[in-house]
This record gives structure tokens, C-alpha cells and sequence, in this order.
């Protein structure tokens, strides 16, 4: 039951990462280079693309500390949407 938990998490935490990518790039690529908007699978798109090329170390995790990492990424996005609500006043 924990891993399916974990795993329901998983893909919230990463619809949760993709929702505050499309919402920033709407907020400041768009503006500033007159790109188009994109949806929220693009987002996820574009962040695997960018987490492929960031080195990463092989360890293993117990599910706590798995947990933890997922519950400060979902914060971290949340706190960097909302600061680039913030900044998006002042575009």
C-alpha cells in the first residue's frame, strides 16, 4: 500500500512540476519572446529533457526519505510559483 502511495505522489508531484512550468512560461517566456504558450505535458517534456543533462548520483532510498524528497520538490515548485506570480506583477 505505501508503494502505491508513493507512487500516486510520484505523478502528482509531477503534474504539480509541470503545471508551475506551463504557468511560468506563460508568464515570462511568452511575454518577454512572444512564444507561444504550452500545454502541461510540453512542461514535463521539456523538464525530462532538462533532468536527463543534470548529473545525478545512483542511491537508494527507504520510502520515508523518498517521501520527504517528493513533499520538497511539490514545495519548492509551489514556492517558486509563488514567487514568479510576484515578479509577474512587475512585467
Amino acid at each position: 500500500m505505501a508503494a502505491f502511495l508513493l507512487g500516486v505522489a510520484w505523478v502528482i508531484a509531477i503534474l504539480v512540476e509541470g503545471f508551475v512550468l506551463k504557468t511560468l512560461w506563460g508568464w515570462f517566456v511568452t511575454r518577454v519572446f512572444g512564444i507561444e504558450p504550452i500545454s502541461i505535458a510540453a512542461a514535463i517534456g521539456l523538464a525530462l529533457i532538462v533532468g536527463f543533462f543534470q548529473p545525478r548520483q545512483a542511491r537508494k532510498f527507504d520510502k520515508e526519505e523518498l517521501a520527504r524528497r517528493l513533499a520538497r520538490g511539490v514545495g519548492y515548485a509551489i514556492i517558486t510559483l509563488a514567487v514568479g506570480w510576484v515578479v509577474q506583477l512587475f512585467v
